[in-house]
């Protein structure tokens, strides 16, 4: 394994801050500075994922020759629950909630991935992962419950969707570990958004987003969010990871989950949404829980 210190903790300080940005670059694109709505959530989800295929694009021409037959299934699987589920289900609970309440909720990926991984597939455990398992969901609905202002929380019932969407992520993190660990990881992610991209495409130029852009005081600049978000949030990012990985490991790599919501706080602060001793506290329990879960033996 190829050991670079300084460049893989660039890699994972900008993996941080470009997912961690993703929850704020999802808000600016559904809304203007002064709240008034721009682009619909299903808008934004398809752009993102149809902006973020097109970059892929010719990484999935290279690779999909290349993926046996058999591999299909579970990698139109990927693409639906590792993208482009979660996109709709994000932007959708981003027009009721704070950006910055919605980067805290994704850290439960972990949690969703223990549990499908061991009622599933039978994976074993240990006394300290499943204490984790505990915490997280402990720290989940603390913060799902602790009390703040209408402007963080709003319809508090849209976090979910957020829920579900990690969730979804879950069931694709399993199935690449299960059915897709012999494909490059950069062949898996190019070819899950080619089975999505082209329909999502299609309904995308079905909608009134050209309109909305060239017309609306706020278009472009919401649309330049939106590629912002398709582009480094979403296409160059998995690509970075992925050499991430190669440099370092998986390990290393996944404590990129304890950096995100840092991220997320911070835009939070940012945007002045009030966040209270108690939001960092809840915060803390759900990191410790995906410390333990993280944690071997």
């Amino acid at each position: 394994m190829q050991q670079k210190p300084f460049q893989s903790v660039l890699l994972l300080a900008i993996l941080a801050f470009t997912w961690g940005s993703s929850f704020i670059l999802m808000k600016l694109g559904l809304e203007a500075p002064d709240g008034s709505p721009v682009f619909s959530p299903y808008q934004v989800a398809a752009m993102r994922m149809s902006f973020a295929f097109w970059v892929m694009l010719p990484f999935a021409v290279y690779y999909l020759p290349r993926i046996p037959k058999e591999n299909f299934l579970p990698l139109i699987l990927v693409g639906m629950c590792g993208n482009a589920i979660p996109a709709f289900m994000f932007t959708t609970a981003e027009m009721h909630l704070a950006p910055s309440l919605a980067g805290m909720l994704n850290s439960t990926t972990p949690l969703f991935t223990v549990i499908i991984a061991a009622l599933v597939f039978k994976n074993k455990f240990s006394r300290a992962n499943y204490l984790g398992l505990a915490l997280g969901i402990a720290g989940s609905a603390g913060l799902m419950l602790s009390r703040g202002t209408d402007e963080f929380y709003g319809e508090a019932a849209y976090a979910g969707l957020i829920l579900i969407a990690t969730f979804c992520y879950a069931i694709s993190v399993n199935t690449i570990r299960n059915y897709l660990t012999g494909i490059h990881p950069l062949g898996v992610t190019s070819v899950s958004f080619f089975f999505f991209g082209v329909p999502l495409s299609i309904y995308l130029f079905t909608t009134d987003f050209v309109s909305i852009a060239q017309t609306h005081p706020h278009g472009y600049s919401s649309l330049g969010y939106i590629v912002l978000l398709a582009v480094f949030g979403t296409a160059i990012a998995v690509i970075l990871f992925n050499y991430l990985v190669r440099i370092t490991s998986a390990v290393y790599a996944s404590t990129v989950t304890y950096l995100i919501p840092i991220t997320a706080i911070f835009w939070g602060f940012m945007r002045s949404e009030v966040i209270n001793i108690w939001h960092f506290l809840f915060m803390s329990v759900i990191l410790t829980g995906v410390y333990l879960i993280n944690r071997k033996g």
